[in-house]
């Protein structure tokens, strides 16, 4: 009988050991996420500048669900026993954290704005606040997801539909779901006249295909330009063989994308085939000049190309439409690129990069 006492009081202590240290790596592994949070406060990169996940303490379990969903490392990390945001920073929206959560005790909102001043004031329906008709979507927004961008031209064409019935109770619009026949490009850009339209599209981006897309879904009488001679925006000038999306997304008129995840130019080369496909009204090469709303509602879109009369415009720009310039001698020569395209084009010479931002530091990352 004493020896059983004894192997059981050998395995209680053993297992009380074991307990205590694997305690103290926990704590330890804590007190680090502690100092990496204050080095974070400390630099600035504690909260993101756009969108930042805020957790609601009185609701978190600890279960951890949102720090494995997060596609990004560090942003988020379990501290006594809840969650606790590390490097707000890194957090690129994707959300993945919120719709993983089981009780919903986290959010990815948009994040103190007052010292920013490249975005714009949009209201719940991406329209710009003060201007009735003129809708922002996408990267312009200064929310760059390829995802999101879709979902915001989307809502875009969803909403001049609506607005658009109920101007004109008598109007007629395809039924949900439905696939309205091909119509005839609109001409309007040469002095042509047509009337007015419903919408006018710039960009022809993933935010400017989208709101094309479903706004022929739902019969508008739209056009859609853009300054390029391909279609893609922001995304044909990504560097070959860039992965740009890892998320499930679906295109109006065409749904579901088969996959979820593309190369650059898989993704374009899908996108002019859906556009060749719904036979979308897309006038390349024109460049945008600006728009005015007269006292009729009406806006006249000015291009160098002539001028457009819609109702409702959609700016689906992006940011890197035209490259913004030093001012400096030689900047113009052949030498001198805005884009990286193929770092291993590259190979044996010296390169500068100008700039510190994502698109710099991953172009200097692909060139060394």
């Amino acid at each position: 009988m004493s020896w059983s006492l004894l192997v059981i009081l050998v395995l209680a202590l053993g297992l009380a050991l074991l307990a205590a240290l694997a305690r103290r790596r926990e704590l330890a592994r804590m007190r680090g996420k502690v100092r990496e949070r204050d080095a974070a406060v400390a630099e600035g990169t504690a909260r993101s500048e756009l969108l930042h996940p805020v957790i609601d303490l009185s609701r978190c379990l600890g279960c951890g669900t949102c720090v494995m969903a997060c596609p990004e490392d560090g942003v988020l990390e379990l501290v006594h026993g809840q969650a606790m945001v590390v490097r707000g920073a890194r957090c690129k929206g994707i959300a993945a954290c919120a719709r993983e959560c089981p009780v919903s005790a986290i959010t990815v909102t948009i994040a103190d704005l007052a010292e920013r001043r490249d975005v714009p004031a949009i209201d719940d329906e991406l329209e710009a606040i003060g201007s009735p008709g003129l809708f922002l979507a996408g990267e312009v927004t200064a929310h760059a997801l390829v995802k999101t961008a879709i979902d915001h031209g989307t809502a875009v064409a969803t909403e001049v539909a609506r607005r658009a019935v109920d101007r004109v109770p008598s109007l007629v619009r395809p039924a949900e779901g439905a696939r309205p026949s091909g119509a005839a490009r609109v001409a309007l850009l040469q002095g042509g006249d047509e009337g007015v339209l419903d919408l006018c599209v710039v960009g022809a981006g993933p935010a400017g295909l989208a709101c094309s897309l479903e706004a022929k879904r739902r019969g508008l009488r739209f056009v859609t330009i853009e300054q390029e001679k391909e279609l893609g925006g922001t995304v044909a000038k990504y560097p070959r063989r860039k992965l740009v999306v890892s998320q499930p997304i679906v295109m109006p008129f065409h749904g579901k994308l088969g996959k979820t995840t593309f190369t650059k130019e898989e993704l374009v080369e899908l996108w002019s085939g859906l556009a060749r496909e719904a036979e979308l009204p897309i006038e390349t090469g024109i460049v945008f000049e600006g728009c005015e709303r007269g006292p009729d509602g009406v806006y006249t879109v000015h291009t160098k190309s002539g001028e457009v009369r819609a109702r409702n415009v959609c700016l689906a720009v992006g940011r890197r439409g035209t490259p913004r310039k030093l001012g400096v001698p030689g900047e113009e020569q052949a030498k001198v690129a805005y884009s990286l395209l193929d770092a291993h084009s590259y190979q044996g010479r010296r390169i500068l990069v100008v700039g510190g931002g994502d698109s710099a530091v991953e172009a200097a990352l692909g060139l060394a």
